[in-house]
């Protein structure tokens, strides 16, 4: 069961930290749970792990039978390869096309989901930055512009909102 298999993640549930994939050759979906610290495990292994998990994501990964229902299979061991989704979204951004978004609170964390494409990121506000944002008014907003900063792991991309200064 430690053949390592390609996927697409169909859903991810960010407030429950589970999901479902979609495996790319043979079709068949599987139930996972996203555990930040078997991603963890990975780095020492020299991949990158996964920091932030999403609708599109293609991954390699593993079977394993589910703790919860024994006989069924479960993915797990994550290994991020691209998301071509998230690329759209910045190519658009460097050529200059303005992105909107929607702005959700979830277990006291910030998500931003983009209005075309429905991904979610985290939301990254500096402390400098927290004077410049009504969070309330943000929440209640349905078009937030932001931009992107990403970091070397590919998967740990951040929502930056555009202040109205």
């Amino acid at each position: 069961m430690n053949e390592i298999l390609t996927g697409i993640v169909d859903a991810f549930f960010i407030g429950k930290n589970y999901g479902f994939l979609k495996d790319m050759k043979s079709g068949d979906s599987y139930f996972f749970f996203f555990d930040k610290k078997e991603q963890i495990g990975l780095s020492k292994k020299g991949e990158y792990p996964i920091s932030h998990i999403r609708k599109g994501d293609i991954i390699n990964y593993s079977l394993k039978e589910s703790e919860r229902k024994p006989k069924e299979l479960q993915a797990y061991n994550f290994i991020f390869i691209e998301n071509e989704n998230v690329n759209q979204i910045i190519t658009s951004i460097e050529n200059g096309e303005t992105r909107f978004g929607t702005v959700d609170k979830i277990n006291d964390k910030l998500y931003l989901t983009d209005n075309k494409i429905e991904i979610t990121f985290p939301i990254k506000i500096l402390f400098k930055e927290k004077n410049k944002f009504d969070i309330n008014k943000i929440l209640k907003s349905s078009k937030v512009e932001y931009f992107l900063e990403q970091r070397k792991n590919p998967t740990k991309i951040f929502a930056k909102l555009k202040a109205n200064d």
